[in-house]
């Protein structure tokens, strides 16, 4: 496997595919990057430009140039002495694809059935789906909701670009109301379906279906492809987008390690707060890079003038910044996701590993408190963190302080920054380029800790990514290979000047 040094993301899509990637690869060998960090290859929807609406995780992505692209990337990749690094989705499929055409036809019985987060019970059996523009006798009397019952896929109902299935059972002499009461769904106006919803989405985007991914059945379905080419050899590493979408990130984050083995790069996508650190037990190298781009961020506000500006704006208005949070909180949780806040409250406890219910979890105390509990939730992080430990059972109150905190830090970023520490010697390296830089830039002693050694590579060291949207990964800790340990990074690891 080659040994990483820097990366260069490419966000694939049918007009930039594999052979578009392959061919860049000599220019990327010349820049001094190491691995090709690519969005997302599996079967997507067709059209779209990210990826990540993933329709079967099981194939390349057709669009892409399929796996014939992709062996052909591999090779040339490998003939530059360089790797791949992907990117894979475990939290969510679209509501478009074979999977969900199979869910929808079958219903809770199907095959694809168990890989969604659908609660059955909740909708009666079905599935409630908000896409209808208009009542369902508007659509039919303007002939934009129609049945078709010679599809390529089977018969099917057909409205704007959208096909929704029939039921094996279904009566296609009777009228489309009727029709619709045999489904396996219910198909709603979506502006009527607040609270309705029976499907776990990306946060409020009704295409996108959560996957049921703690389900080992569901995992080893989903990940069939990704661990295919990781044990072929094709692929050094993979980047999990949406760590924070899982129902148990540590136990998900566990089975893939082990399936992958502690050799390959493994990064999350995960939004850190500014006193909080990456869970040591989380088997990953590191994240990709979100808190040292707010760190940088903070460069460029002036603490002195926000200061003044907040002053200024709670003397006018009378509220502080956190009572506008708890109160937008408020509002998403009883509206957009109060759906899914009512499946969480009638769900069963979480059980860890361990077999026990989750000390933190907040549903015993009913539905009122877990409202007042998600208002004081600083955002996508764990709040029950102190120290780089998991504390079970914390508690985190509401910050008031919270909006000036990071403007402050900005202050003492650019002082650090200029100050350009140099790291102290005998030390391991904590980590690579990005980390040392931001590691500086938020006023820390370089060199950290010494890095422990789990037999796997600490680190992704990271280059500045240019063009395409690139972006860089950014891992935690420096390669515990000698030849790694001792050999400095390329320039453009190191903080700029």
């Amino acid at each position: 496997m080659t040994p990483f040094r820097a990366t260069y993301r490419l966000q694939l899509h049918a007009g930039f595919d594999l052979d578009a990637a392959r061919e860049l690869v000599p220019y990327l060998s010349r820049l001094g990057v190491s691995h090709l960090y690519a969005s997302p290859i599996t079967t997507a929807v067709p059209g779209s430009a990210h990826g990540y609406d993933v329709m079967d995780p099981t194939a390349v992505n057709p669009e892409l140039g399929g796996r014939a692209a992709l062996d052909a990337l591999v090779e040339t990749l490998r003939a530059h002495s360089m790797g791949l690094v992907i990117d894979i989705v475990p939290n969510h499929m679209a509501t478009r694809g074979p999977w969900w055409d199979d869910t929808l036809r079958n219903g809770r019985t199907a095959p694809s059935a168990p890989v969604f987060d659908i609660d059955w019970d909740r909708g009666g059996g079905r599935v409630i789906l908000p896409v209808l523009g208009a009542p369902v006798p508007q659509l039919v009397a303007r002939g934009d909701l129609v049945v078709e019952a010679e599809g390529a896929e089977g018969p099917a109902l057909v409205l704007d670009d959208r096909r929704f299935p029939l039921a094996p059972e279904s009566d296609l002499t009777a009228s489309i109301p009727e029709l619709l009461h045999q489904q396996h769904y219910e198909l709603v106006e979506w502006d009527r379906a607040r609270g309705r919803r029976n499907y776990r989405r990306f946060f409020d985007i009704d295409d996108l279906v959560g996957v049921r991914v703690e389900d080992p059945a569901v995992f080893a379905r989903t990940h069939s492809l990704i661990l295919e080419l990781v044990d072929a050899g094709l692929v050094d590493g993979l980047r999990v987008d949406h760590v924070d979408g899982l129902r148990d990130p540590r136990a998900y984050l566990e089975r893939l390690r082990a399936a992958i083995g502690l050799d390959r790069l493994l990064v999350v996508e995960k939004i850190l707060g500014a006193d909080e650190e990456l869970p040591d037990v989380w088997p990953v190298d590191g994240t990709t890079g979100y808190e040292d781009l707010a760190a940088l961020d903070a460069l460029f506000v002036h603490p002195v003038g926000l200061d003044r500006l907040v002053e200024i704006w709670a003397s006018e208005h009378g509220l502080r910044f956190s009572d506008i949070e708890g109160a937008g909180k408020a509002l998403m949780l009883g509206s957009t996701f109060a759906g899914e806040l009512d499946a969480l409250q009638r769900s069963p406890p979480h059980h860890g590993q361990r077999g026990r219910a989750d000390a933190r979890d907040p549903r015993p105390a009913g539905l009122p408190d877990l409202r007042r509990r998600a208002r004081r939730h600083p955002g996508r992080r764990n709040p029950h963190r102190r120290r780089g430990r998991t504390v079970a059972g914390a508690r985190r109150g509401p910050d008031p302080d919270r909006a000036r905190r990071r403007p402050r830090a900005g202050a003492r970023l650019a002082a650090a920054h200029r100050s350009r520490q140099p790291r102290r010697a005998g030390r391991t390296p904590r980590s690579t380029g990005t980390r040392r830089c931001s590691s500086a830039l938020r006023g820390r002693r370089l060199g950290g800790r010494p890095a422990r050694s789990r037999g796997r590579p600490r680190s992704m060291p990271a280059t500045r990514p240019a063009g395409n949207g690139g972006r860089a990964a950014s891992p935690r800790r420096a390669p515990t290979t000698p030849s790694a340990a001792r050999t400095p990074g390329p320039a453009s690891t190191r903080c700029p000047s």
